[in-house]
């Protein structure tokens, strides 16, 4: 009988946590956003492609040496940003 309950028990708390962790994944993410956040997503989507290049060794097509500050990184080579939201999503390396 004891074990009937305590299966009972794991069972009632397992559906309690997937009804919880549904719940949670149906909140919007964009609610969790700072009001400017294309501004500093496009920030740090340019920190890591800079860190990206930093780390490459070998680079023959040379794809990555538009990849500064003189212009947009949605205008460097081999970079497609989202147009409403000026993010990246897109990378190529072998143009």
């Amino acid at each position: 009988m004891e074990h009937s309950q305590s299966t009972h028990v794991r069972l009632v708390l397992f559906t309690f946590l997937h009804g919880f962790i549904l719940l949670c994944m149906s909140i919007p993410l964009a609610s969790a956003k700072l009001p400017s956040g294309n501004i500093f997503g496009n920030e740090i989507d340019r920190l890591a492609l800079l860190d990206l290049k930093k780390r490459t060794t070998e680079d023959p097509l040379h794809v990555m040496s538009s990849w500064n500050d003189s212009i947009d990184l949605c205008g460097w080579v081999g970079v497609t940003c989202n147009h409403s939201t000026k993010r990246v999503f897109i990378v190529n390396l072998s143009l």
